[in-house]
């Protein structure tokens, strides 16, 4: 489970605002985003300052393990978040996730 059983009882009569990446948003978006996300950014990075293209890459490549926001959402669920809601930002570039977890 991608969120971890440390949330399931550390969130008791909470809410989680989770912002993620996730994977490049389907459709016209998604051939651009890839290029932008896998070479432009690193790329500015590295001539912006020495080395940080790396940590970009890494970062493209760390967006394609996060599990898409409806499995994300359940996921939520499943440890006890109810509502849990999805707000897509930017065409799905971002997602924001809140879920709510009663008091016991």
């Amino acid at each position: 489970m991608y969120l971890g059983r440390w949330l399931a009882w550390r969130a008791v009569g909470s809410r989680l605002v989770y912002l993620e990446r996730p994977h490049p948003p389907r459709g016209v978006l998604k051939p651009p985003y890839s290029l932008y996300l896998t070479r432009v950014m690193p790329a500015i990075a590295g001539a912006l300052k020495r080395g940080e293209e790396k940590a970009y890459q890494y970062l493209a490549t760390s967006v394609q393990g996060f599990p898409r926001p409806a499995e994300l959402a359940e996921q939520m669920r499943a440890i006890g978040f109810e509502p849990v809601l999805i707000k897509r930002l930017t065409f799905g570039i971002a997602v924001v996730h809140v879920g709510t977890k009663p008091a016991a």
